[in-house]
């Protein structure tokens, strides 16, 4: 009896129930929208081979984005031998849809090897940062049919990105100011300052250049996995430049609200609208995204969930001192 009220008293919090509740919302919107029995019947008639195809374009996107985690982690000088990276982050990928999910990542990395969250977090939220200005980018320039004002509004976000990278990075006056508010909300000031010494590292010029050209690699597999399981379902009329602009807007949407839900639900209504603008029906939108979700998220467990089992133990060995 315990057990359920515990679970029950943990689902009850505000920032469980509250995320779940709007994501169950939002996919009860996107099948009150669509013929959801067709939306299934279109997802289980996707060939073995286009499965097997994203399967190998998932194991492209995690080696290209472990990758970059791993030179992100060697630039700040913090160990990263190859089990414990390895196991960090799987975790950080099955964990991925939740909200703030992907910071998991960093908290295993202080179990495994002792090194501070808040310094690894500043490569992970770099990570994000740079898909979310890729994104922006791709969606400068496809633009999304019957929405003249996305273009616009994606450079506008991109200036503002690269502003806001710049500004919290380089400007001592606001470091200053934010520790200071830290202080007066007696609220730990030394991580923060760890963080921001961290991201400042991390985001030179040729740093970004080169870090920016493996983000742009493995978003390159995510769009064309989606492209494929678009053409699994049913949708063969569908261009590389109509999945990229659906895809790259439904993602960075889910993105700029990761903290406040999980990507599930996002991305699919959001994904809905942007294929119904391209001309596609609600239905074929949905087969769309949540075949892709599905296919996708089979892909990153059937890939990551073995290195989660194979070095699990090292979760119970003592961190470094």
């Amino acid at each position: 009896m315990n057990a359920p009220r515990r679970l029950w008293r943990v689902l009850a919090q505000p920032k469980i129930a509250l995320p779940l509740l709007l994501t169950a919302g939002l996919l009860a919107a996107a099948a009150g929208l669509s013929d959801l029995p067709l939306v299934f019947e279109r997802i289980g008639q996707i060939p073995i081979r286009l499965l097997l195809l994203t399967l190998l374009l998932a194991a492209a996107y995690l080696l290209l984005k472990a990758v970059q985690f791993h030179y992100f982690l060697h630039d700040l000088g913090i160990p990263s031998h190859w089990r414990n990276l390895s196991l960090a982050y799987a975790i950080g990928e099955l964990t991925l849809a939740f909200p703030m999910g992907i910071y998991a990542q960093n908290y295993l990395l202080l179990r495994l090897n002792g090194s501070r969250p808040s310094r690894s977090a500043a490569a992970t939220t770099l990570m994000l940062m740079l898909e979310t200005a890729m994104l922006l980018f791709t969606l400068a320039l496809t633009g999304v049919r019957g929405w003249p004002w996305l273009r616009l509004a994606a450079i506008g976000c991109l200036l503002g990105l690269i502003a806001f990278l710049a500004l919290i990075t380089r400007s001592h006056r606001l470091r200053r100011a934010i520790a200071g508010a830290l202080l007066r909300l007696h609220l730990p000031v030394r991580p923060y300052l760890h963080f921001v010494r961290s991201l400042r590292i991390l985001s030179s010029g040729a740093a970004l250049l080169r870090h920016g050209y493996l983000t742009a690699l493995y978003l390159a597999a995510l769009i064309g996995a989606f492209y494929v399981i678009a053409h699994g379902v049913g949708v063969p009329q569908i261009s590389v430049h109509e999945s990229a602009g659906i895809y790259a807007f439904s993602l960075t949407a889910a993105l700029l609200l990761g903290s406040v839900t999980s990507q599930l639900g996002v991305v699919e209504v959001a994904g809905m609208g942007a294929a119904h603008a391209f001309g596609f029906d609600y239905t074929e939108g949905l087969a769309m995204l949540l075949g892709f979700r599905l296919v996708w998220t089979a892909c990153i467990w059937l890939l990551c969930l073995p290195v989660v089992l194979r070095f699990k133990r090292d979760l119970n060995a003592s961190p470094p001192t």
